[in-house]
């Protein structure tokens, strides 16, 4: 019994709560409605306090505690939401004026405390809702704020539930349990059905306003577009005009029919019968709209165009015979018509070269005699306005090029000769542009040119990209193949060298006493800078085999001055500025002597024989910003000439190949880019600067060492450490080489067997001969080369030594990867007769101490 009593309570509490829509939707189709101003704000105070009302009179009142059940939580809460403060202290204070009221049957005592502070609390929560729940569509709560508001009232009212506990405001704590769960249930059930009612309040209200605000739309459309509307009764011969038909007509306003004889009177007497044809043609039509357009004497005289839009209201039925018309005066459109014809000439010109900014204007043979049109991009292509080139024609063609005006005049007399559209690409102030169009001869020396101009800027900037990139490539590509032809040079060049160094090392050990002996020996020597220069040609491939060491740059520079001072002429002072605590630097002392040379020789031709040459050293710190080096600690070398300078568009190309300045027969243009290539297979860089009519600067950049430095020193001309009858394999293709090196072996104890190819060596090998050492040319004919040879006998016999013999600086690029052992050492051609002989016995060595450790 007790159930069906609280049940029949919460579904009266509840049912009271579409009493707020029907509220609100009363005070949302208000006119002035706006939710700011004062009579909204009292409005919705009042909706929502007249339910809170109603809501809290169907609650269920709690006898032995003095609580009550009811649905005004989502009232409260949604009072704050919507309206905010003011709304929401109006529906408190309508529901305090309710307890006044009605006391007695109201929740009481304590309990009574505990709902005030409640209800307070769900209209601060409220408040807060408002201010983080946006309602894109106010008033209408959008889905985010529903959860917010059941989060929020499980909160409270379980706050409220707790504090009556805590207080002692439940005398029967197992009976309350299913009045406290019912309470969950209403208080949920009235947050959804409070945030319900009013998106549809706020919806079906929005219809309302909408449509009225349409209907004012329509009214501000028909006055605005002078548009008229009437009924024509076929059966009494009358016509009904609205208000502003009649005041289209010049009728007086309470003139609302007019007899269909005096109507056809206030037509133009050569439009009437169209105007009757028009009109027939609706008897027994199905309701097709029929349009006219004719004139008509307005009451005061006037002739004004309209267009009458016919239609049949029905067939048939209670409509039958009424005709409906909507009338337009098109008066303007029709005094626009003269002017219609050009502009839409205009327009079609433009269509024809469309897109980009329209232009027309008045031109002569030499220059612009007015510009008629310009659009909007003229600021965007010129940096102009229109009006600005309107005022001053000459203004777009300043600082333009005689050449290009001639052009443009050119185009323009072909254009008219022949019809050939006019194309021109210019350069604007701020664009590369095209230009389209085609030119009038208005024949009084003038013509006018109708066209477009089209932005080519990225177009232009892409060609130019393509341009640089196949010139990047086709540098590159032309550098490669020098490379390539520059080291097969210098390979063959090797192998003359070593034929030639080898036949005088033996001439000089045959004959130590013989008076020849000085010319041996400086046929050695010429020998041995022969090869520094395949070496030089290498660096400029960038396949010189370098031995880096570390040198003091100071005492290179020192040691050097005397025959630097040689190489100058006599009248070019050479100075130098050495930093007193300079790091040492690696490199290999030989090409560093052949690229600073190069740099003297260049500088002194600068300065015509006469100038100052300095050079100057410095540590270098690069950091992360340098663009060409890695970040670390360098040491640079400046030479700086007070030279004629190198002009900006000569400057990017000095280091290309054969790019020379000087005369015929005065440069191999080859110089600066041995120094470059040099410099970057040694792991640092060149630089210049240079001021025409002041001088130029090279700086020579390389990688500091942290080991003592070295000294450069020529090659050991002691015969060698002498053989102990120990068996070299040797494979040399060329024959000259082969029978030099044979010999010399030969000389120095060692039993030679010879083999001209790879496959001509394994044949000797595999002939069970016992062979110590294997000395072979790395390039030779076959598809077995040098080290693959190596490889292959090294898997018939472990630790086989082998010295590879090579004309170039790298291994064959067709090769297989690099070998690299204690008892295998790589040499390059020319090689010393006692360099060749130290290194054999070092891998044979070198094996003896391996097999020694092993055994």
């Amino acid at each position: 019994m007790e159930a069906s009593f609280m049940f029949s309570f919460v579904i009266d509490s509840l049912l009271a709560l579409p009493l707020l829509g029907g509220l609100l939707h009363f005070a949302y189709v208000y006119r002035g409605f706006d939710g700011r101003n004062l009579m909204s704000r009292l409005a919705l105070g009042a909706a929502f306090g007249i339910a809170a009302l109603v809501v809290m009179r169907a609650g269920l009142i709690m006898p032995d505690s003095g609580g009550s059940i009811n649905a005004v939580a989502g009232v409260v809460l949604f009072a704050g939401y919507i309206g905010g403060l003011r709304v929401g202290l109006v529906t408190l204070a309508v529901m305090a004026l309710c307890r006044m009221v009605h006391g007695p049957d109201m929740a009481h005592g304590g309990m009574a405390l505990v709902g005030i502070g409640t209800q307070a609390a769900y209209l601060a929560a409220g408040l807060v809702m408002r201010r983080c729940v946006y309602a894109p569509r106010w008033p209408d709560p959008p889905l985010a704020a529903l959860g917010w508001a059941l989060g929020i009232m499980v909160v409270l009212h379980s706050a409220g539930i707790l504090t009556a506990f805590a207080a002692g405001l439940v005398p029967d704590t197992a009976a309350a349990l299913p009045r406290i769960a019912l309470s969950y249930v209403v208080t949920g059930c009235s947050v959804i059905l409070v945030w319900a009612v009013l998106r549809l309040s706020a919806r079906l209200s929005g219809d309302i306003r909408m449509g009225d605000l349409r209907a004012r739309q329509m009214s501000m459309l028909y006055d605005a577009a002078k548009v008229g509307a009437c009924r024509y009764d076929r059966a009494t011969g009358r016509m009904h005009l609205d208000r502003n038909l009649r005041r289209m007509y010049g009728l007086p306003p309470d003139q609302c029919d007019v007899a269909i004889q005096d109507w056809m009177e206030m037509q133009h007497p050569d439009d009437r019968d169209g105007l009757l044809a028009t009109i027939e043609k609706l008897r027994g039509s199905d309701g097709t709209p029929v349009a006219h357009v004719s004139r008509l004497y307005r009451a005061d005289g006037e002739v004004i165009h309209v267009k009458r839009i016919w239609q049949c209201a029905a067939p048939d039925g209670p409509y039958a015979g009424l005709d409906i018309g909507l009338h337009i005066d098109v008066t303007d459109v029709e005094q626009l018509a003269a002017d219609r014809d050009t502009l839409l000439q205009r327009l079609n010109i433009a269509a024809q070269n469309f897109p980009g900014m329209i232009y027309q204007g008045i031109w002569s043979t030499t220059r612009v005699v007015q510009h008629l049109y310009l659009s909007d991009k003229c600021v965007d292509y010129w940096g102009v306005t229109p009006q600005q080139a309107y005022d001053d024609p000459a203004i777009l063609d300043h600082d333009k090029p005689q050449e290009e005006i001639e052009k443009a005049a050119r185009l323009m007399l072909e254009n008219v000769a022949t019809g050939k559209p006019i194309h021109n690409r210019a350069r604007t102030p701020n664009a590369w542009i095209d230009f389209y169009g085609n030119a009038t001869d208005l024949e009084d020396g003038t013509y006018r040119i109708d066209g477009v101009v089209l932005d080519v800027t990225a177009e232009v900037t892409a060609l130019q990209e393509a341009d640089r990139q196949s010139d990047m490539a086709e540098k590159a590509q032309r550098l490669e193949s020098i490379g390539k032809l520059t080291g097969g040079i210098a390979h063959d060049f090797n192998n003359l060298l070593a034929v030639i160094m080898g036949n005088l090392e033996l001439l000089r050990d045959r004959h130590p006493s013989s008076e020849d002996q000085q010319l041996i020996g400086d046929a050695i020597t010429a020998s041995q800078r022969g090869a520094q220069l395949t070496g030089s040609m290498l660096s400029f491939a960038r396949r010189a085999r370098l031995v880096p060491k570390p040198h003091d740059l100071n005492a290179v520079i020192s040691e050097a001055r005397s025959w630097m001072q040689r190489a100058l002429p006599q009248t070019v002072v050479l100075n130098t500025d050495t930093a007193p605590d300079l790091w040492r630097a690696k490199l290999d002392a030989g090409s560093f002597e052949n690229a600073l040379l190069n740099l003297l020789l260049n500088a002194s031709d600068a300065m015509d024989g006469h100038g100052t040459l300095t050079l100057a050293t410095r540590n270098l710190v690069v950091d992360e910003d340098d663009a060409e080096l890695p970040p670390g600690r360098y040491v640079e070398l400046a030479v700086t000439d007070t030279g004629s300078g190198i002009d900006a568009a000569t400057l990017p190309h000095i280091f290309d190949p054969f790019f020379s300045t000087k005369g015929p027969g005065k440069g191999s243009g080859l110089g600066l880019s041995m120094v470059e290539g040099f410099a970057k297979q040694s792991g640092g860089t060149v630089r210049v600067t240079s001021t025409p009519g002041k001088g130029t600067t090279f700086r020579l950049v390389f990688p500091a060492s942290t080991k003592p430095a070295s000294r450069h020193t020529t090659p050991s001309t002691a015969s060698g450490p002498e053989g102990a009858d120990q068996h070299i394999l040797l494979v040399e293709d060329d024959p000259a080489v082969r029978k030099v090196l044979s010999t010399t072996l030969a000389a120095a104890g060692y039993r030679v067997s010879e083999a001209a190819d790879g496959a001509h060596a394994m044949t000797v090998f595999d002939a069970g001969a016992g062979i110590d050492v294997v000395v072979t040319d790395m390039v030779m004919p076959g598809p077995l080369q040098g080290e693959a040879l190596a490889e292959k006998l090294r898997q018939k016999q472990p630790d086989l030594p082998v010295v590879l013999l090579t004309g170039f600086a790298e291994p064959h690029e067709d090769g297989p990867p690099a070998l690299s052992a204690p008892n295998i050492i790589r040499m390059q051609k020319p090689v010393a007769r006692a360099d060749l002989l130290r290194a054999i016995s070092s891998v044979l060595t070198a094996t003896s101490a391996k097999e020694q450790a092993l055994s």
